[in-house]
């Protein structure tokens, strides 16, 4: 019953939601390659989904934490050399 009222509430954007996917849809088109905007705000609606909890690993990806951190870091265009 919780988890059914929390996916109802949570599937219902707030007036907060709705200025947080508006920026992201504006981040969105800055960032894209493309010259057409996007056309739906609710492309950028996040769904609550309930999953069955299961224990998780320490480290699900396979890569240490350092190559992660990397791979992250080089996505944002920092550059490792100086961070540890």
């Amino acid at each position: 019953m919780w988890l059914n009222w929390q996916r109802d509430q949570m599937n219902n954007p707030s007036l907060t939601d709705y200025y947080i996917m508006r920026l992201t849809q504006l981040v969105y088109n800055m960032m894209s390659a493309s010259d057409s905007p996007t056309k739906e705000l609710n492309q950028f609606k996040l769904k609550f989904v309930s999953v069955p909890s299961t224990p998780a690993s320490k480290n699900q990806s396979g890569y240490s934490p350092k190559t992660s951190k990397a791979i992250w870091l080089g996505a944002l265009g920092i550059s490792l050399a100086n961070k540890t």
